[in-house]
């Protein structure tokens, strides 16, 4: 992946997260809006009746309980080794309603014990939103200045 990224937010950034550890060989980067990372803990903060953990037992064929490896399979924060190498930047509104926080913020805890060498964050403060731009011109630096450019930090 030369010059293949990936861009998402939410649910959007929960894919990109999961596409990169599932084939780190095709991405040039990825950016990460407001993501979903841990599907167990997501469930269990909307609670069993909520329509986002219906979609997720639908989805996924059982309840967290049911069958955890599954739900640990789907969820980017169990995949931080094999994302570790890529090039990432993930941003999270500290007020976000929709996806907690603390989860993106466990995620960040996890990339930097390994060290990852290019693994970018920004915990702003705002809720469930995304800034297209900003992650352009990141990609836009990265093709054209070969790096990513300088740590973020919120």
């Amino acid at each position: 992946g030369d010059n293949i990224f990936l861009l998402g937010c939410s649910g959007g950034g929960h894919m990109a997260l999961l596409m990169g550890a599932f084939a780190p060989e095709l991405w040039r980067a990825i950016k990460g809006g407001c993501p979903v990372v841990d599907f167990v803990r997501w469930f269990e903060y909307y609670g069993r009746h909520n329509s986002y953990a219906a979609e997720l037992e639908a989805c996924l064929g059982a309840i967290p309980e049911e069958n955890m490896a599954l739900y640990r399979g789907r969820s980017p924060i169990f995949q931080v080794e094999k994302l570790k190498d890529l090039p990432i930047y993930l941003h999270h509104g500290k007020h976000d309603g929709v996806v907690p926080c603390e989860d993106s913020k466990r995620f960040i805890k996890l990339m930097e014990g390994l060290e990852a060498p290019e693994f970018y964050y920004d915990i702003f403060d705002g809720g469930h939103e995304q800034y297209p731009p900003e992650s352009f011109r990141w990609f836009d630096r990265l093709v054209n200045m070969g790096g990513a450019g300088i740590k973020i930090t919120g």
